[in-house]
């Protein structure tokens, strides 16, 4: 078997086989068990996807059920997040098929072939029980349960990073590995960071430099076709924008959270960890990077015959890895300064960093002593009965009381009811608009990010010229000006005051 070759040998082919299959339905069936009613769980960004979904689907377009307060409808262009998402939703909401509902099975399908590839690819260079261990460590790790509790993009995302790295690993045609990595471009903007991976890697093979550079160039064309295509979309669609280009500072307090992030899935726990978890998460972070470069360097010695693509695999997960950590660091640094390194940014990289520890141990494990297998086995048993108490209490919340905004508190809110029952055409203006979208199936403008009186005022003329309501919860919101100071720079008057927000009116005419 040469380097890089995955073929199968005919006595290990089967149970490898068998395992993916189990391995890949137990992701399908959990991604569904965790997103029963009352799931799914529903995230801010969920509108966006769920309702440019609704909107292409009906052949309106990608819109998301939001825009700003002087926007001439309370609908804008998708713009903010990219189209990937949206347009495989659309699929089942054509159908006839809700867009929660469908999402879903999305999350699902997703998370089967997240989990099949890298078991496929693990298990060929490290054996069947290696490929197991890399689906059941998927199965349960935090960060990787967390993204499929909601409608979000992430499990589409990873499906396409895993599909990249099988594809650079098998030595696929460059348009294949390309179109992967186009395809997760347009499901995350982070994704271009997996299509750079792609251009780069096809540039360090061990070929001719003129095939090196035709292979390079055709594995960005699909990105170059379809990612630039959306870019010239968005560009060209008035007031559309993605993001704004500065320096933003606060990097310090990103990086402190992302390393308790990274305690808490070495070490797991669904709280946030305290100094001494993360003096424990730093020394197992130390632990797998030496066992990960002890594993490149046995690898690299190609000691047992079976390993002989661990080092493939390794430098293409190195690759994809460090692409994408050096585009979220610029993103946050220059383009966005509310880009958290939380469990949703960091799932890509839990995911890479696990294929690449299962492939280094598996690489290294003859040459091992006895004793320390004994205590990586007893080590990994650890973190998996741990992983799963830290999933018990996210996923038991999400699938009893409900996640973020398919919470009780949002469904059952006095404020929600209060515009179902009153303002059934009336138009409406929130601090939360994806509330309304969420359980009124309205649209709704956002309120003013700023309480200058000018815009203030303007705001007040809008309100009243198109005789709306405020529909201000007491939830606070990052995306508008503090509501007390709208309120009383406005001269908004109470229309109803209930228990989780209060309605407001535009002020009487001779006032305003």
């Amino acid at each position: 078997m040469t380097s890089g070759d995955l073929t199968l040998p005919n006595k290990d082919r089967r149970s490898k086989t068998l395992a993916v299959v189990i391995l890949a339905i137990l992701a399908f069936v959990e991604a569904l068990l965790v997103t029963q009613p009352p799931g799914p769980g529903l995230d801010p960004d969920s509108a966006s996807y769920m309702g440019a979904a609704e909107s292409f689907a009906h052949g309106q377009g990608l819109r998301i059920p939001t825009a700003d307060w002087f926007a001439p409808e309370p609908a804008a262009a998708l713009a903010h997040f990219p189209p990937g998402l949206p347009i495989a939703l659309s699929i089942g909401v054509a159908a006839g098929i809700s867009a929660p509902q469908t999402a879903r099975v999305v999350n699902a399908i997703a998370f089967a072939i997240t989990v099949a590839i890298l078991a496929y690819l693990v298990g060929c260079s490290t054996g069947t029980l290696g490929g197991m261990a890399i689906g059941i460590a998927l199965l349960v790790a935090r960060p990787i349960v967390l993204v499929h509790l909601s409608v979000l993009s992430e499990p589409l995302f990873l499906a396409l990073l895993a599909a990249t790295l099988l594809a650079m690993v098998k030595r696929a045609h460059p348009l294949v590995a390309g179109s992967y990595a186009a395809l997760a471009a347009l499901v995350r903007y982070a994704g271009v960071s997996v299509s750079g991976a792609v251009v780069l890697w096809e540039l360090i093979q061990p070929r001719e430099w003129k095939e090196r550079l035709e292979r390079a160039v055709l594995a960005g064309i699909p990105t170059l076709v379809l990612f630039g295509t959306w870019l010239l979309r968005t560009h060209h669609d008035r007031g559309a924008t993605i993001r704004d280009v500065g320096i933003y500072g606060g990097f310090g307090a990103t990086l402190a959270q992302g390393a308790r992030t990274i305690a808490a899935w070495l070490i797991p726990t669904s709280d946030t960890p305290g100094t001494w978890w993360m003096v424990g998460g730093a020394v197992a972070a130390l632990a797998v990077v030496a066992l990960i470069v002890g594993g490149v360097r046995m690898a690299r010695r190609h000691v047992e015959p079976r390993a002989a693509s661990a080092p493939r695999i390794l430098a293409a997960a190195t690759m994809l890895l460090v692409c994408y950590v050096a585009l979220i660091v610029v993103s946050r640094l220059f383009a966005d300064p509310g880009i958290p390194f939380d469990e949703r940014i960091l799932a890509p990289l839990v995911l890479l960093v696990s294929a690449m520890t299962a492939v280094a141990i598996g690489a290294s494990w003859r040459s091992l002593g006895l004793l320390l297998r004994a205590a990586l086995l007893v080590c990994f048993a650890g973190w998996i009965v741990g992983s799963v108490l830290a999933d018990w209490d996210d996923v038991s919340w999400a699938t009893s009381n409900g996640s973020d905004f398919a919470g009780e508190d949002w469904r059952t809110s006095p404020t929600i009811a209060w515009v179902r029952t009153n303002a059934a055409s009336t138009p409406l203006y929130s601090n939360w608009p994806a509330a309304l979208y969420f359980h009124v199936h309205r649209a709704a403008w956002l309120l003013p990010d700023e309480s200058d009186a000018k815009t203030v005022r303007a705001f007040a003329d809008t309100l009243a010229r198109r005789g709306g309501v405020v529909v201000a919860f007491d939830a606070p919101s990052p995306d508008v000006a503090p509501l007390d100071s709208i309120v009383r720079r406005a001269g908004l008057r109470v229309v109803a005051r209930l228990s989780d927000g209060t309605i407001y009116a535009p002020p009487p005419l001779t006032t305003r």
